[in-house]
């Protein structure tokens, strides 16, 4: 029997505070838990909720041994759980327990009480509402006539018996009629408070003389139907004037039916008030018998519920949106009782598990957990409902869920415990993580392809990595078809160890696949980019993809292939080829498997277009150090000649005349066959520093002298302008590790520039300290200095000013450039147009031997 109370968690607090005593009770005879109370009832029955709440009727409210309330209450409410009908008990003595604070005992009290039941669609009793009304003062208030009239009889029997007593007895009658007016002055209050709580509750009492047919009613009742108190004298008219006509017959039904059974009615029914507005209305009648044990007597009470029926109505529309929300929500949503029992599924439960939800609902939540883990889930589940606390989604634990028919699936839980009378409810929230997982492994083969293709530079080789990288994830078998010289070719081809290797290179090689007049063929596909999807290789799609070759057809059938997915491989523009991807599982292939080979076919493109221009880039460097050892030899060789001859007659012209203009000539040549010279070292430097193969002896070096040498190879150049270079080396700066030939190449080279570009008589720094990164150079000039725009290609090859366009071969600084970085450093410039330049460059110290230096000259002065 399901023991819930529909909208109890809900619902509870407008229960609690709906006017009225009510109480709700589980039929659990003989204890009859208390799960639900009123305010109102809390406050009359001098209680609080938590000493009822979840207790037994009786042990909250104990019989007074001087009564049986106890035992007619239990007869009351097993007649309820044996007929399943309200029953009432119009006056029921039930004595109230005293606190201590009070002196204890029991409080007399009067209740008119009916109990009804609450059934399940099923016909199952769910639960008892047991709604009393507190008639002490009414029943008491009937009970103070009889002392009035006893003391009458005595004071007659007295005037007969001795007129003496008279006077004496006067005196007490006159007291004694002070008291009654006290008592009846009291009892106009208590029908006056009676008359204010049945206005403030819309709760009229009513009584019918059955055999007379005469009526009484309470001013409430004449409001309730709209008319002014004690308008008119109620009569039967008036009683089915009011009922509305389509509710008549239930209620003289209902009438009729208490009179015969001997049982009193509990009904609610519709209205029409003398304003014409339609209400609802509660009624309750209890039947007394006279002396005959006839009925004679009908007592009873209406109350308006119009607005409890609309406050119902406002919670079953509420509880229906709610529903609504639950059955529409994207994830598959259960909840469990704490003993694992499924109480709720919305309709997403069908599409990700297979079952109706009615299937599920009192079924253990273990049906829907994998076998394997069926033991470990009921442990953890019931240390969680020891300690239940909130889960979001997205905390990263693999969970599989199972479905009905077997099958298991990955599923993200989220739960939410709450609590009720009924222990701790769990609702927990299920979302299919099949299309993520397949997402993430797909996100993860992608990357891991990207990965193991970047590995290698080499073309081939990218080309096989590509049909073993997608064996077996997407593909049985695979092949790439490669472009070469405008024809479509197979490239490399694998397949899984299972498959006959033999014949998928035949399949592979066959030109029937090749055809160009079809619009299923790989070069087809090829040629118009876009991919082409196979699902399931039917006989009719056989055909026109092999053009009807026999041999082709067979090969195909014999490797059971169901799917084949065309993937043309797109670069820059263009397409440069196309990946066969082939299954044999009898599932053959899905969209999604089509985009995750779109996605891989991209990835194959940019590593083979990247392989093809790195191999063709490669091609080029050999071609150029193919010509610039034509360079170096060729010319160099003739270079040599030239220079030899030219210095024998040079010799001998300055022998014979010092001032002739054949010396003039042959020094030209000399400063021509120089500059040659130069101009061949920086083109194979470059070239040298372009294929990585820069040849560098490192060792240690004295900074001094580094320097030292520098500028004694361009003194002849600085002296022909009357330049100063004042040279400023920091005292004990530590060796540094370098190419002593190649570092002077960097510090003549930036000299040169410096010298190049200073005026007549002008000033050129020499600077080295050491900074954190090292020891750091300095070159510093007067120069015009370099524009802005130009200082982001000074150190690029071939670039020059146009001032001195034509003045070398706009390589110095690159190779500058090119020696520094190869020894770990770092090289760079700074310029204010009108004011100098200054480069700066930067060498590693040697850690492991620094060298004691003798204090240097902070500042040297050549003068020309």
């Amino acid at each position: 029997m399901d023991t819930s109370l529909k909208g109890s968690l809900n619902y509870q607090k407008l229960f609690e505070s709906i006017p009225g005593l009510y109480l709700i009770c589980l039929p659990d005879t003989p204890r009859f838990t208390v799960i639900a109370a009123s305010d109102a009832y809390i406050y009359q029955t001098k209680t609080k909720r938590e000493e009822i709440i979840g207790k037994g009727l009786f042990k909250v409210f104990p019989d007074n041994p001087k009564t049986s309330g106890v035992s007619k209450l239990t007869y009351s409410l097993n007649q309820v759980i044996e007929t399943k009908v309200p029953d009432s008990m119009p006056v029921q003595r039930y004595d109230i327990r005293k606190s201590d604070f009070e002196g204890g005992g029991f409080e007399e009290r009067y209740w008119s009480l009916v109990n009804s039941p609450i059934l399940e669609k099923d016909g199952t009793l769910s639960f008892i509402i047991h709604r009393v009304e507190d008639v002490t003062e009414f029943i008491q208030l009937k009970q103070v006539g009889s002392p009035q009239a006893e003391f009458a009889e005595n004071l007659r029997s007295r005037l007969e018996s001795a007129d003496l007593d008279i006077f004496n007895r006067t005196s007490e009658i006159k007291e004694t009629s002070k008291r009654l007016q006290l008592v009846s002055e009291n009892l106009r209050r208590k029908e006056h408070l009676l008359q204010v709580v049945q206005r403030r509750e819309k709760f009229g009492s009513w009584t019918w003389d059955i055999r007379s047919n005469r009526r009484q009613w309470s001013d409430e009742m004449f409001r309730i139907f709209g008319l002014r108190p004690q308008e008119t004298a109620p009569d039967q008219e008036h009683d089915w004037k009011f009922v509305h006509p389509d509710d008549q017959d239930f209620v003289r039904q209902s009438i009729n039916e208490a009179i015969q059974k001997g049982k009193p009615y509990n009904i609610e029914y519709r209205i029409l008030r003398s304003d014409g507005v339609e209400r609802i209305v509660h009624a309750v009648g209890d039947l007394y018998f006279g002396s005959d044990n006839r009925p004679s007597e009908m007592i009873g009470t209406l109350h308006d519920v119009t607005e409890r029926m609309k406050i119902v109505d406002s919670l079953l529309e509420s509880e229906d949106k709610f529903r609504g929300l639950l059955e529409t929500a994207y994830d598959s949503i259960i909840i469990v009782d704490e003993n694992g029992h499924i109480e709720f599924a919305n309709r997403q439960t069908k599409t990700w598990l297979g079952y109706e939800p009615e299937e599920l609902i009192g079924r253990s939540i273990e049906i829907l957990i994998p076998d394997r883990f069926n033991k470990s889930h009921h442990e953890k589940r019931a240390e969680y409902i020891k300690r239940p606390a909130s889960r979001p989604m997205g905390r990263s634990l693999e969970l599989s869920a199972k479905r009905k028919d077997g099958s298991e699936f990955p599923v993200e839980v989220s739960l939410s415990p709450f609590k009720t009378l009924r222990g701790t409810v769990v609702t927990a929230f299920l979302r299919d993580m099949t299309d993520q997982k397949r997402a993430d492994s797909q996100q993860k083969f992608l990357a891991e392809t990207s990965r193991i293709l970047s590995e290698t530079i080499d073309y081939q080789e990218r080309i096989q990595r590509i049909t073993s990288l997608v064996i077996p994830t997407l593909a049985d078998w695979c092949a790439v078809y490669i472009y070469e010289d405008g024809e479509l070719k197979i490239r490399a081809s694998n397949q899984d160890p299972l498959i006959d290797a033999e014949l998928v290179k035949q399949v592979v090689q066959n030109s029937c696949l090749l055809g160009e007049n079809r619009k299923l063929s790989f070069d087809a596909i090829a040629k118009t980019g876009v991919s082409h999807l196979i699902k399931n290789l039917a006989e009719e799609i056989l055909v026109e993809l092999t053009a009807g070759d026999e041999i082709c057809m067979r090969q195909l059938r014999d490797l059971k292939v169901q799917g084949l997915i065309l993937a043309p491989m797109k670069a820059r523009g263009h397409t440069i080829g196309i990946i066969c991807f082939a299954c044999c599982k009898q599932s053959g292939y899905s969209d999604k498997d089509l985009a995750c080979a779109n996605l891989v076919a991209d990835r194959a493109a940019l590593a083979i277009d990247n392989a093809r221009l790195y191999q063709d880039a490669q091609n080029a460097i050999r071609l150029r150090e193919d010509l610039l050892a034509i360079v170096s030899h060729d010319l160099k060789n003739p270079l040599g000649v030239i220079r030899g001859f030219n210095e024998f007659l040079l010799e001998g012209f300055r022998k014979i005349d010092n001032k002739c203009k054949e010396v003039k000539f042959t020094e030209a040549i000399a400063r021509s066959v120089r500059q040659m010279e130069r101009l061949i070292g920086d083109l194979l430097d470059f070239a040298k520093i372009e294929s990585g193969s820069l040849a560098i002896e490192i060792k240690p070096c004295v900074v001094d002298q580094l320097v030292w040498d520098s500028v004694e190879l361009v003194r002849r150049h600085f002296e022909e302008k009357s330049i100063r270079i004042t040279v400023e080396i920091s005292p004990n700066l530590p060796m540094v590790i370098c190419d002593a030939d190649r570092m002077k190449q960097v510090i003549v080279n930036l000299l040169s520039n410096a010298i190049k570009f200073s005026p007549a008589l002008g000033v050129i720094v020499v600077g080295v300290f050491q900074n954190p990164l090292g020891i750091e150079f300095s070159v510093s000039d007067k120069g015009p200095g370099i524009p802005r725009e130009s200082l982001f290609h000074i150190f690029d090859r071939y670039w020059q000013a146009k001032e001195t366009a034509k003045l070398g071969t706009g390589l110095g600084l690159s190779i500058a450039k090119g020696i520094v970085e190869s020894h770990r450093g770092r090289i760079w410039v700074e310029s204010v147009v009108g004011r100098g330049t200054i480069f700066h460059f930067t060498l590693p110290v040697n850690d492991f031997a620094i060298a004691t230096r003798e204090p240097s000259m902070l500042s040297k002065n050549l003068i020309n």
